[in-house]
């Protein structure tokens, strides 16, 4: 018996070093992920400054595109004029909101994804945990000490 108790002591040790090290492992891989999210979120926030400043001046030009041909043609300060440079001014402002809207969806994906992350982490060492306990009952219960007290147990 003392060898059955030698070689159960010496699985649940190593049972509980991998399940130590596996969460060791997740928890280094989610550190690396949520990086890796984190730069991702500030190249997004670099790409909508640069599409918003490319819309601003892309207004600018039209705006002045639309002035210039108001002087050229005599009708400067018309209704025409200035219909045109307010509906440029509020597609700009559209343009705009939707490319904020997009980096906020895509800033949501990468807080979620990094959630799913962890979670996927803790279940990863839950499992472990239960497969240390399911393969301690499994040793002990094949032990004769084990096989003999439930017998008593039950008659």
């Amino acid at each position: 018996m003392g060898i059955a108790t030698t070689l159960a002591i010496v699985s649940l040790v190593s049972a509980a070093g991998s399940a130590y090290m596996q969460n060791k492992n997740v928890a280094a891989a989610r550190k690396q992920q949520k990086n890796a999210a984190d730069v991702a979120q500030a190249q997004n926030q670099v790409q909508q400054q640069n599409d918003i400043r490319n819309q601003i001046r892309q207004q600018r030009i039209r705006t002045a595109q639309i002035m210039q041909a108001s002087a050229d043609t005599g009708t400067q300060g018309s209704s025409g004029e200035l219909g045109g440079v307010s509906a440029l001014a509020s597609q700009t402002g559209n343009n705009v909101g939707q490319i904020a809207s997009r980096a906020n969806s895509q800033n949501s994906i990468l807080g979620y994804q990094n959630e799913a992350s962890a979670d996927m982490g803790r279940a990863a060492t839950w499992g472990a945990v239960g497969q240390i306990a399911s393969s301690s009952f499994n040793i002990f219960s094949n032990t004769p000490g084990y096989r003999n007290t439930m017998a008593n147990l039950f008659t």
